[in-house]
């Protein structure tokens, strides 16, 4: 390669770095210190489309839908909560299916940048008064879901 090509090569890394990094940052400009988070104990109730996009310049996500067995951390008094997970490498919910038990920590926010709907898990015309943003997961067999994971 010439030194003209290196320099072209160089450019356009560093350019498809800045353009993955800001759709990364537009999640965290999202979530405020304030949000309420919720760790809880739940059973997979529905499992949404595998999405192969994975984030980067918009946000991407797979819904799921939990019956809530148990919350260890916060306050949720339904009984059931749709989860929108962010697909960072694609493997996030690998091995879960339907009925597994999860340890999950959930953010509670009021708008989602670039909202996915399914027509499994949620529709496009479904109201959402707030989403819930999966940060965390955990399956588990018998051990319990805890504050310290």
């Amino acid at each position: 390669m010439s030194g003209m090509n290196i320099q072209l090569l160089k450019i356009l890394v560093m350019v498809l770095f800045s353009i993955f990094a800001i759709g990364g940052a537009g999640i965290a400009q999202v979530i405020k210190p304030t949000d309420k988070k919720i760790l809880f104990e739940g059973k997979v109730s529905k499992v949404g489309e595998k999405n192969e996009l994975m984030s980067g310049v918009f946000a991407s996500y797979q819904l799921m839908e939990y019956n809530v067995i148990k919350v260890v951390k916060g306050n949720y008094a339904d009984n059931k909560i749709i989860v929108d997970h962010l697909v960072l490498s694609g493997k996030e919910l690998n091995g879960v299916k339907l009925g597994s038990k999860v340890c999950i920590e959930v953010t509670k926010i009021k708008n989602l940048p670039d909202r996915m709907d399914d027509n499994i898990v949620r529709r496009s015309e479904d109201k959402v008064d707030w989403f819930y943003l999966g940060r965390l997961y955990r399956p588990y067999k018998n051990s319990p879901c805890r504050i310290d994971l």
